[in-house]
């Protein structure tokens, strides 16, 4: 067995600044169940019952799924550049921003995971402190720094370690969560009372839209993370559409439905409330810790390019981040944060599909040992379209309320970028010839 393989298998290597070899790769239900179980959580359904508040069943779900299909398009080029390429979104970057510009969207990524998995720790603490009929934040501190070190403990190994974890609990969260929703419709009076509800205040649909983009454009922005172990395209681009569009909806969905048959989008206490506590609460534990250790792998990944150092060295202080954050009660301002995560990830990967597919064209000049892709040091015009685009993004969609925040920036960015790099040669200059 090669070094590099047996230093994989003994869970110390996980290829987070080298690509992932092909006799590694794994196939498509291991890429399908990784993003199931990273969008399958407490997080997105909770939004899910945020849009049905301020919205009519029809309209909520409506906006739910535009914005899943988005999500789910926008992954799938980023996705196939990543399987092609073997490369971590992080590595990714360096193509697209250079070696030492892309160091600013890993750190900008790696904020974003770190701060997310504070999210999802703070939210399982609270409801299980609500359904063990504590007072809250009672858990908060040393539960949230217990919960964090055993979410994060299958992140440590990599992607091995999430691959096994997902595979075990995707059809069980599918079933539970189903159901979960099922008790819903039933209790609210059934499907047509549900649709007939007015929300409790209105908001335009494409609030709706934003916020289904917002609660998993970054999960999308770092699906090479795990398409990299793909083993086919057809493989990645079927992940992402039944990992983030379908997925994605679905829960999203399911929060929306059981937000106005059960006046609740927590799935977990509909089935407590119906008698089962203890299922719930593994529910609960599984569906957090399968979402939070895909945050604390990509947060690793990202910290890793941004240090060059191996990836599981970052993995307590991720848990560090996320207990501390969880303690603050961010998860309480969930939908500011979306709106701050929409503004500014989505142009990320559309710079880097742009640059990998139309620029280069999938040609990377290679370094004399014909081992790596040439790189710049700053790609600015990839710097400065980033900006750009959170620019116009927070001017048309925050301020002037016209157009999805998210799909703005993501438009403007990946067209400002082809220009300017048409403009100034970059389709010459990095293709190989």
């Amino acid at each position: 067995m090669a070094a590099n393989e047996r230093a994989y298998l003994e869970g110390t290597h996980d290829y987070e600044l080298s690509r992932v070899p092909m006799s590694l790769r794994r196939g498509l239900y291991s890429v399908v169940a990784v993003i199931y179980c990273w969008v399958i959580n407490p997080a997105p359904a909770l939004t899910g019952a945020s849009i049905a508040d301020k919205l009519y069943l029809s309209q909520a779900l409506l906006a739910i799924i535009l914005g899943s299909i988005v999500v789910g398009a926008y992954s799938i080029p980023v996705g196939l550049a990543g399987t092609r390429e073997g490369y971590s979104t992080a590595l990714l970057a360096r193509l697209a921003f250079g070696e030492r510009g892309s160091d600013l969207i890993a750190a900008i990524v790696g904020f974003a995971n770190l701060i997310f998995y504070g999210v999802v720790i703070g939210i399982f603490v609270a409801s299980l402190e609500s359904l063990l009929g504590l007072e809250p934040k009672t858990l908060m501190v040393w539960g949230g720094i217990v919960f964090a070190c055993v979410m994060a403990s299958s992140a440590y190994f990599g992607y091995r370690g999430l691959d096994i974890l997902s595979k075990v609990t995707m059809p069980i969260m599918l079933v539970l969560f189903s159901y979960a929703a099922i008790r819903a419709v039933v209790s609210g009076g059934g499907w047509a009372a549900l649709a007939a509800m007015a929300p409790k205040e209105t908001i335009p649909l494409s609030k709706g839209i934003s916020a289904t983009i917002g609660i998993f454009i970054v999960g999308a922005t770092l699906t090479p993370d795990i398409t990299r172990y793909a083993r086919s395209a057809a493989h990645s681009v079927w992940g992402s559409i039944l990992g983030f569009a379908l997925g994605l909806g679905l829960i999203t969905s399911l929060g929306a439905i059981g937000a106005k048959g059960a006046g609740t989008g927590d799935l977990v206490l509909i089935l407590v409330n119906a008698g089962l506590k203890w299922i719930g609460l593994f529910l609960l534990l599984i569906s957090s810790w399968a979402a939070g250790d895909n945050n604390v792998y990509s947060a690793d990944l990202a910290m890793s390019k941004l240090f060059r150092r191996p990836a599981h060295y970052f993995t307590i202080i991720t848990v560090i981040v996320g207990a501390v954050t969880a303690a603050t009660g961010i998860y309480y301002n969930l939908l500011a944060y979306l709106g701050i995560i929409a503004l500014t990830i989505p142009p990320v990967g559309g710079i880097i599909a742009v640059d990998y597919f139309l620029i280069r064209k999938r040609h990377l000049v290679k370094d004399p040992l014909g081992t790596e892709p040439r790189l710049l040091k700053v790609n600015w015009v990839a710097i400065l379209s980033w900006v750009v685009a959170v620019v116009v993004d927070y001017l048309t969609a925050v301020v002037g309320h016209f157009g999805v925040s998210g799909l703005n920036g993501l438009i403007v960015g990946t067209v400002v970028f082809y220009v300017g790099a048409l403009a100034t040669g970059q389709h010459l200059q990095l293709r190989e010839v």
